[in-house]
């Protein structure tokens, strides 16, 4: 919104590809270093009075230990960058970076839903402003998207009661992630020989502005 785009003009009459623009566009970074340094000492303090305090973790607690957190900010990062690049939502990718760290099937799949909303709804912020949104399309995935949830979360439940076990979870999760790579792949591909076919070249890069 502050800094603006092609289609959208900046609140603040930023002119778009100007040095204001790219100032802007990157002023995130020093922003979130600076956000991202305060919570991990705040987590290591914490994790670290807690065990002089003489504390109890449970089996599936996570120790946020400059190591941990050092994972947790590498694993962060590399689900921004795959979620943008193609176009994915975080919460595949950063549900198996959670069971990785030890976290249980059903607690990582409900954590990276959540984290995901973040995302998510700024995006629908932004695209809403900007006009992009078809809302016949949108409330069709949006009525679907509802019913699947609801259903899988009482098929999933009732599994985990009956059979004491969450690996379904984790089956479902590497069949949404395989299913996702080949549908990305059939999909490009797709475009790129449609692109070709009407004269486009392929090959060639856009210019940034």
């Amino acid at each position: 919104l502050i800094q603006g785009s092609r289609h959208f003009p900046s609140i603040f009459s930023i002119p778009f590809c100007s040095v204001q623009y790219w100032l802007v566009r990157f002023s995130f970074l020093p922003i979130g270093l600076i956000f991202l340094m305060y919570v991990i000492k705040y987590l290591s303090n914490e994790n670290q009075e807690k065990k002089e305090c003489g504390y109890i973790f449970l089996k599936n607690d996570l120790t946020y230990d400059y190591d941990t957190c050092l994972k947790i900010t590498l694993n962060g990062i590399f689900t921004g960058f795959a979620s943008s690049v193609l176009g994915i939502g975080g919460a595949i990718f950063i549900g198996p970076l959670l069971l990785q760290l030890g976290l249980p099937p059903h607690e990582s799949t409900y954590t990276a839903s959540f984290s995901a909303l973040f995302t998510a709804f700024s995006g629908f912020i932004q695209y809403l402003l900007t006009g992009l949104i078809k809302w016949d399309y949108a409330f069709v995935n949006m009525v679907i998207g509802i019913l699947a949830m609801v259903v899988g979360l009482e098929v999933v439940l009732k599994y985990i009661k009956q059979m004491g076990s969450a690996s379904l979870i984790v089956v479902v999760l590497a069949f949404v992630i395989i299913l996702s790579t080949v549908l990305i792949v059939v999909s490009g591909t797709s475009f790129m020989i449609m692109d070709y076919n009407d004269g486009v070249d392929i090959w060639s890069f856009k210019p940034i502005c």
